[in-house]
């Protein structure tokens, strides 16, 4: 069935008057959410059923109206518009074409909100492909979605197996969000997994070899970090990669007992814009166990030294003080 113009104008008014009256801080939040919905209900109902030369700008306002809902000043939580995870293939080929040059502009614009509003609109209405939910998923990673994002890597992985940069942006979501949930030993080691799958598509990326050593060093497993530091030397060639590798590896020779060797650490001397995720993952992870009494008092020493030539190569310098701070190296 075929909406006529006036019951797409009707369906129009609706949605309107219905987003109005739930942006109202004044009604319950049950009563906000139900309106909320039905005002975006009314909208897909005219981009299922409207002709379809109406389809493409009626799409665009569906993102439009979901944007300035989560824009709102009071704030509507972004679950609230049930972010669509199951796609329904109505847009044509050149309707997706543009909606996603407007998302990726705005996503290149840092307006990630609006992008985020406007990826959704398209994976709801579009046949499903890694690359949307990929999008999609890099919006929801932004915004600090980390289960959103997990849910859209993990269907890009599903519709597009071998592409390893999928594996390590869903293992950095996992490792992200694991300072907030409880089972961060599990989190980390599902990350370390997603690293491993990479290096099996390709492994010739020198950042899923850094991923590797960093999560093996994150679990305690010194002697498999040692091992995988010479193993990725043919892969690792950037001063910067180095270095932090150098660094990792010597932190992993200390905590197992052994003495650092000067070509070990040669190349923390050869760098000087050292940028990471996982610098402060790895920090964390030793102040946690200082205070958890896994260090030894001379570990600790030799550990703060190397580290404190590391921080000083650092791009950051304002987040190495930081760092150099929570350590007690200021």
């Amino acid at each position: 069935m075929t909406l006529s113009p006036t019951e797409i104008e009707k369906l129009v008014s609706q949605a309107e008057s219905l987003m109005e009256s739930g942006l109202d801080e004044n009604i319950p939040a049950k009563e906000m959410k139900i309106r909320i919905r039905q005002a975006i209900a009314c909208l897909d109902t005219i981009i299922r059923t409207a002709p379809s030369e109406m389809r493409s700008d009626f799409a665009l306002r569906h993102a439009a109206m979901m944007f300035q809902m989560i824009s709102w000043d009071g704030g509507i939580p972004w679950r609230w518009l049930i972010p669509c995870d199951s796609s329904t293939a109505i847009l044509s080929d050149d309707e997706i074409q543009k909606l996603t040059v407007k998302a990726n502009t705005l996503l290149e614009n840092a307006r990630i909100k609006e992008a985020l509003c406007y990826f959704d609109t398209i994976v709801k209405y579009s046949p499903e492909t890694a690359y949307l939910f990929s999008r999609r998923g890099y919006c929801r990673l932004k915004i600090s979605d980390f289960s959103g994002a997990i849910e859209d890597y993990t269907q890009a992985i599903n519709l597009d197996p071998h592409r390893p940069e999928l594996y390590i942006t869903r293992a950095n979501c996992k490792l992200a969000s694991s300072r907030f949930e409880m089972v961060k030993g599990e989190l980390t080691a599902a990350s370390l997994a997603d690293y491993e799958s990479a290096i099996q598509k390709d492994p010739t990326i020198a950042d899923v070899w850094i991923g590797v050593i960093c999560l093996h060093f994150l679990l305690n497993d010194w002697d498999q970090v040692i091992s995988l530091c010479g193993q990725s030397q043919p892969f690792v060639a950037d001063c910067e990669d180095k270095a932090l590798r150098a660094w990792v590896l010597c932190l992993a020779v200390l905590l197992a007992g052994d003495s650092i060797a000067e070509e070990d650490s040669r190349p923390l001397l050869e760098s000087k814009s050292i940028d990471s995720l996982f610098i402060e993952f790895i920090i964390e992870h030793l102040v946690e166990s200082s205070r958890g009494g896994l260090i030894s008092e001379r570990n600790q020493k030799e550990i703060l030294e190397i580290t404190k030539l590391f921080l000083a190569r650092m791009s950051d310098q304002i987040l190495s003080s930081k760092f150099a701070q929570i350590l007690g190296l200021n």
